[in-house]
C-alpha cells in the first residue's frame, strides 16, 4: 500500500492535498524558525509544533503578541525564548 498520505489514482500515486498543505506550512515555520535564530534540532522542531497547534504563522495573529515578544527579545538565548514563547501559548489556550 502507499505510504499515508499517497493516493493511488488513476494508476499512479498522487500526494492528496491535506498532506501537501501540511508539507507547505511545516517549511513555512522551518524557514520562519531560522528568522527568530532557532537553530537547534529540538527548537525548531518545537516551532514547528506551535505552528501546527496554533495555525500558520500564529506568532503573528492578534493576541500572540507575547509570543512575538519571547521570540523576538534578543537578550535570551533561543532555547529560552522558544521556551516562553510556548509559555505564552500555553496561557493563551489557558484563557480560552
Amino acid at each position: 500500500p502507499p505510504a499515508i498520505g499517497i493516493e493511488e489514482k488513476h494508476g499512479g500515486l498522487v500526494v492528496d492535498q491535506h498532506t501537501e498543505n501540511a508539507r507547505e506550512q511545516i517549511d513555512a515555520a522551518y524557514s520562519r524558525a531560522g528568522i527568530y535564530g532557532l537553530d537547534s534540532k529540538e527548537d525548531i522542531w518545537m516551532f514547528i509544533a506551535l505552528d501546527q497547534e496554533h495555525g500558520p504563522e500564529f506568532e503573528k495573529k492578534p493576541g500572540y503578541e507575547d509570543v512575538m515578544e519571547a521570540l523576538t527579545d534578543l537578550n535570551d538565548s533561543p532555547e529560552l525564548r522558544i521556551e516562553y514563547a510556548s509559555d505564552a501559548c500555553k496561557a493563551l489556550q489557558e484563557r480560552v
